[in-house]
């Protein structure tokens, strides 16, 4: 069955390469997890991380289990675990958007997480995906994105 995770991290550095940690985040995990068959997008923010994973529950914990041990980060904590009948980012594999720097870019993603939850105040998988892929197809994001 599919499921739908999502975690956020703190890098343990804050004066690492950002730049190059997610370089090499991104060559191994291209990897690994198309040997897997998990798709998601990596995204970071000043010293944060947030990355959204979909792919067969089995799979995902044994990927959360090598996550889980990788030192450059710390305070995993999930935001979601849910089944999910389809994939939404089958066209990422663990791209990654670095929004560190880019104060109105940032502040244009708070905006749409806000909107998001203006009426309800209720997070599910269902409106976060929504919000990611918004953010994902936001043109002025795309200079950002690193394949």
């Amino acid at each position: 069955m599919l499921y739908f995770y999502a975690y956020t991290s703190e890098l343990v550095d804050p004066q690492a390469d950002a730049a190059a940690i997610l370089r090499s985040i991104r060559r191994v995990a291209k990897v690994r997890n198309a040997e897997l068959g998990i798709t998601g997008v990596l995204f970071f923010d000043s010293g944060r991380f947030l990355q959204v994973l979909e792919g067969e529950q089995d799979k995902l914990d044994e990927l959360m289990a090598a996550i889980s041990r990788d030192p450059r980060h710390r305070n995993i904590t999930y935001l979601f675990q849910e089944p999910i009948t389809r994939r939404s980012f089958s066209e990422w594999n663990m791209d990654t958007l670095d929004l560190s720097g880019e104060d109105e870019l940032s502040e244009a993603a708070l905006l749409k997480v806000r909107d998001a939850y203006a009426g309800t105040f209720k997070a599910n998988a269902g409106a976060f995906i929504t919000i990611a892929k918004s953010l994902l197809s936001d043109p002025r994001f795309a200079r950002l994105i690193d394949r």
